[in-house]
């Protein structure tokens, strides 16, 4: 659509269970006759070609995501209330005439700020209902569509009070219903590798062409400004990312509903797109998804929170099944409830979501850190969402080892307060001396009346040294640093702490310009990384020699400028106090 199109428009505007239940509709509550339009909105990464958008549906739109036989759209024409209702795709590139949509590229979805793509939103329903006044307006949307449509409503609902849909102060239209499929109503982490994959998605795409505003705006204003992470979705405020006021989206939609919209919140607790810490790329943050229920309304508006879980909880099913984040469009029970909604029928499809029980970390070893230790302490915080919630029943913390969860503390009772502790003994997994063990620690909260929230404040990932007989590590203890001369002209240092753990920085002896694996020098040394001492022996001929493990950083080279990448074993010999052999390495003691 042209830009000037789009820009008069603006000006002008200003501001049986799974069976088909078109044979139900004498007992719908739906009592209008006024004609009705259905708009769907497409979700990230999606697209509409040329002959979808002008040569199908008379002009209106084919988006296969929703129009696919036995799919949302077909499903909902089939019924009596909607058999005669205009579907209509809304598109990201604008509208031509009687609304009707232009074709967009994968990379539109990524390059339009919130803001826009609500306006178009709002534009495009607009010239629609200019030519077909008097419409029962309804939304049906997935994913970032999830939200534009929720902006759409929140912008209309919190500036003029009513569902009516007017142009120039004439009512031409009525929001009637919306259902909000697998959407991130409090935005997206940038966390850990997250955003990363966002990027990776967004190339796909277009390198050349797609850019990331949309997901800036996800990551920023709109996750961000969420009070409690454990009700994201809840207490985030679509409307001020907007540049509105910072009404949350609970407030905006029981605004809506107590003013006749049916709204429809439904997710897969599957959906692996808001649980990355499945694939170790930051945490979870699915409560995003979903805001409280209310049920149905006295003036017949509704909102209702509904959830299912579909598919594997595990990595490769991000590629495998599109991490399960398009289950939500093809399944019956999802396509009932929006009939339920929308109709005002008794809603008997999903699982009404409930607020589960919160807690967050007290005690915990950071994300990616080394432990020597064998005892493990672990506390955290539990408690009820709301004054009125039910109290807490049970605290398990949980750890993975070689990629099984065990329950190493269950606990009925706080240690004092809110705070439950456990200290487990790592050594009884028997681990061997000196390996660099991968684990994963985690909590989860059950209250009273069985609900159960699992890893409510994320899981952490991080490794354990075991160590064995260290008897005469002291002697090792202190900073220890080549002079310049000598194996390495430049001087490498190494300071030994009482635990075993060392930092080993410096150069390397070989320049980046001649091997730019890591680690290779530039203008400064390129040697930094991280080393565990997990044994000594006291009996060696050349003297006592301590055993590590290089365990992050950059990895080392040994005098011959072999690589030793994280992982290695490491080697350390007293010839005399005062001298220390690493790996063909001669580093003359500096302090104690």
């Amino acid at each position: 659509m042209p830009l000037a199109f789009i820009a008069l428009a603006l000006i002008m505007v200003l501001a049986a269970c799974s069976g088909n239940p078109a044979t139900s509709s004498s007992s719908s509550t739906v009592t209008s006759t006024s004609p009705k339009l259905v708009v769907y909105v497409l979700g990230l990464g999606e697209s509409l070609s040329t002959s979808d958008a002008s040569q199908k549906n008379n002009g209106y739109g084919y988006a296969s995501s929703f129009y696919s036989p036995g799919d949302i759209q077909p499903y909902l024409q089939g019924t009596n209330e909607f058999k005669d209702a205009q579907s209509l795709v809304f598109s990201y590139r604008g509208f031509t005439a009687d609304g009707k949509p232009s074709h967009f590229f994968c990379w539109d979805t990524f390059n339009n700020q919130l803001a826009y793509d609500v306006s178009l939103l709002n534009l495009q329903i607009t010239q629609y209902l200019k030519g077909h006044p008097n419409t029962d307006v309804y939304i049906v949307a997935h994913s970032l569509g999830g939200v534009i449509a929720f902006g759409y409503m929140a912008q209309l609902i919190e500036a003029t009070h009513s569902n009516a849909i007017s142009d120039l102060g004439t009512r031409i239209g009525t929001l009637k219903g919306i259902a909000i499929l697998d959407s991130p109503l409090g935005g997206v982490t940038n966390k850990g590798w997250y955003n990363l994959a966002t990027v990776v998605k967004m190339l796909t795409c277009d390198p050349q062409l797609a850019t990331n505003k949309i997901i800036r705006d996800f990551q920023g204003g709109l996750f961000q400004n969420a009070s409690s992470p454990a009700l994201q979705g809840e207490t985030a405020s679509i409307l001020n990312s907007l540049g509105g006021s910072n009404t949350t989206n609970q407030k905006v939609a029981s605004d809506a509903a107590n003013l006749g919209v049916s709204i429809l919140i439904t997710s897969n607790e599957n959906d692996l797109l808001w649980r990355p810490e499945v694939c170790g790329i930051g945490p979870d943050f699915l409560s995003t998804e979903y805001l409280k229920e209310l049920g149905r309304q006295s003036n017949g508006g509704a909102l209702y929170s509904r959830s299912f879980a579909n598919g594997l909880i595990e990595c490769p099913q991000v590629v495998i099944s599109k991490a399960h984040h398009f289950d939500v469009l093809h399944r019956t029970d999802v396509e009932k409830a929006i009939w339920e909604t929308f109709t005002g029928n008794p809603m008997d499809q999903l699982s009404p979501v409930t607020d589960l029980p919160g807690g967050e970390w007290i005690s915990v070893p950071a994300s990616d850190t080394v432990v020597t230790q064998s005892t493990l302490h672990l506390a955290a915080k539990a408690y009820p969402t709301h004054k009125n919630d039910p109290s807490i029943q049970t605290v398990k913390f949980t750890l993975e080892v070689n990629g099984t969860w065990t329950v190493i503390c269950s606990l009925d009772k706080p240690s004092s307060g809110n705070v439950y502790t456990c200290d487990v003994d790592l050594s009884k997994f028997q681990f061997s001396v000196g390996q660099m063990q991968k684990l994963k620690v985690s909590f989860d909260v059950i209250d009273k009346k069985a609900n159960v929230n699992l890893a409510p404040n994320g899981i952490h990932t991080f490794f354990y040294v075991k160590q064995g007989d260290m008897t005469g590590f002291s002697q090792f203890v202190g900073t220890w640093s080549s002079s310049p001369g000598g194996d390495i002209v430049p001087s490498r240092t190494m300071v030994i702490q009482s635990n075993g753990k060392a930092t080993y920085t410096g150069y390397v002896g070989v320049s980046c310009s001649t091997d730019s694996r890591s680690p290779c020098d530039s203008t400064i040394g390129g040697l930094n990384t991280i080393i565990v001492f997990y044994r000594v022996d006291g009996t060696t001929a050349d003297g006592p020699t301590v055993y590590g493990v290089i365990v992050s950083g950059t990895g080392d080279r040994d005098s011959p400028r072999n690589i030793l990448p994280i992982g290695s074993n490491i080697t350390g010999t007293l010839i005399d106090p005062s001298d220390l052999f690493i790996d063909g390495i001669d580093l003359p003691r500096v302090s104690v």
